[in-house]
């Protein structure tokens, strides 16, 4: 009984451990970013952005008022 319980335990963990199919993320041809989905416009001198909140704009190292993030991404 004891060597069952063994053996079933060390079956288990073999099969959890080698099962990597549905925690590996599927890989895309192409990572996209959000900046590469942003439409493709001439920067604006002066003027970036938060890099977690996008449409919050402003000088540089100004602070997003939504997280406290110095806007750093320069705006296209």
């Amino acid at each position: 009984m004891k060597q069952t319980l063994i053996c079933l335990a060390l079956t288990t963990t073999t099969l959890v451990a080698c099962n990597t199919s549905s925690t590996k993320p599927t890989e895309t041809k192409s990572k996209k970013t959000i900046m590469d989905t942003l439409p493709a416009t001439p920067t604006v001198a002066g003027v970036f952005s938060c890099p977690m909140h996008p449409e919050v704009t402003g000088k540089k190292d100004d602070k997003c008022p939504k997280c406290g993030m110095a806007l750093t991404v320069p705006v296209k």
